[in-house]
């Protein structure tokens, strides 16, 4: 109803209803819907506006801990931490990862989350524009690695009409995210969205289902931004779903005991398998890639926008099958979408399997099994320096004599 209508935006004007009623049954409902989607996306950007005011509290929270610059690409680790999707990659170990803030362990590089830096491009643009400009002049990799993500986050804010929207809400509820956390695809949720559906993979219709932890850690300097745009809507949020908590708590202690939901304790036997090192699939982004390998073809290093080629694990190629056998399904564009490095891979691309080679480093990790990869990396360097240092002495008394 009309009225019903009305108290959705206090802003509508006269010329909006005079165009409403005139308009035929048929095209009402599209006006009415364009006019909402406008408030909506409105609302946003006032609100992004308010943001930006007090951007110099916040830019802060927004930089990089490894190029100490205004995130570019924004990559969500587990911990909840951010870093440039390509300083994090980077900053990747050839086995055991962690996090330059906390140290918390990771296998596998972040995809780009376009929500978050959606959001740090519209409310620091200044900035970003600035880092662009540094980066233009003195970087090599800008170019290479960075322009493209630079292309497509701008692309995307100009093609997308609803982007500042779905910047600040969950993928599960549609409502601003309290307390945001990261599937490793990128998309953001709720942290009680996941824990109370149980989500253990990512349900963004175009996605190919990446891994959500319930355990993740929430996003903190997301959440003391949406804090300052969103005040009074994630206060009674949070209000409203501290008093749900206390309501479940008291059902589970009504709960008799051994009637409990439990989780199996069983886990599966982990097999060995076949390490490449100094490899990642370009789809899930573990890295190194275990098991087996495919390599495309056709994406070759350095042309048509696949700087580091296009490779994917067993378990993706497995994914990229099914999903080929439906060209309609939601998750098609997995084999020809935004990949981790945004390459150009396409079905029509020839993928073969990699046969796995041993290398002195697998000789050596064999041979040495207490040890990680990156201390056994430390002592050849460390003897390689020592060894130069002896030559370079042993030509100096040479000289002398």
């Amino acid at each position: 109803s009309l009225t019903n209508f009305s108290s959705f935006s206090p802003f509508i004007s006269p010329i909006f209803l005079l165009l409403f009623f005139s308009c035929p049954p048929s095209e009402k409902l599209h006006l009415a819907r364009s006019k909402m989607s406008e408030t909506a996306d409105g609302n946003v950007i006032d609100a992004v506006k308010t943001a930006t005011d007090n951007a110099k509290e916040n830019i802060k929270e927004f930089e990089c801990p490894i190029c100490l610059e205004l995130i570019l690409g924004a990559a969500i680790l587990p911990c909840g931490h951010l870093s440039c999707i390509y300083c994090c990659h980077c900053s990747m170990n050839l086995e055991n990862s962690h996090c330059f803030l906390c140290k918390k362990q990771y296998h596998a590089l972040p995809g780009l989350s376009t929500q978050l830096s959606l959001l740090i491009l519209s409310t620091f643009r200044e900035q970003f524009d600035e880092r662009l400009e540094r980066e233009r002049e003195s970087s090599e990799e800008y170019e290479k690695f960075l322009l493209p993500f630079v292309k497509f986050l701008k692309e995307e804010l100009k093609t997308n009409a609803s982007a500042l929207t779905e910047s600040v809400t969950c993928t599960k509820c549609k409502r601003i995210l309290v307390n945001p956390i990261a599937a490793t695809c990128g998309h953001l949720y709720c942290l009680n969205c996941v824990r109370r559906g149980n989500m253990k993979k990512c349900v963004f219709e175009n996605c190919y289902g990446g891994d959500i932890d319930k355990e993740a850690g929430v996003v903190k300097a997301m959440q003391h931004l949406l804090e300052k745009m969103y005040p009074l809507e994630i206060k009674e949020r949070m209000e409203k779903e501290e008093n749900e908590e206390i309501e479940e708590v008291v059902m589970m202690e009504n709960v008799p005991s051994g009637e409990e939901g439990g989780q199996r304790g069983e886990e599966d036997d982990e097999k060995e398998e076949e390490v490449h090192f100094g490899v990642g699939c370009d789809l899930c982004g573990s890295y190194p890639i275990k098991g087996e390998r495919y390599q495309c073809h056709d994406c070759k290093e350095d042309e048509n926008g696949c700087p580091l080629g296009f490779d994917l694990c067993g378990k993706c190629k497995e994914f990229d099958e099914k999903v080929g056998l439906n060209e309609t399904s939601a998750n098609a564009y997995a084999a020809a979408g935004r990949f981790r490095f945004l390459q150009n891979h396409t079905r029509e691309h020839r993928l073969v399997k990699v046969p796995f080679r041993e290398s002195f480093l697998h000789r050596l990790k064999a041979a040495n099994p207490q040890m990680s990869i990156e201390q056994i990396l430390r002592i050849i360097t460390i003897a390689g320096e020592e060894r130069e240092q002896g030559e370079e002495g042993q030509e100096e008394e040479e000289e002398e004599e």
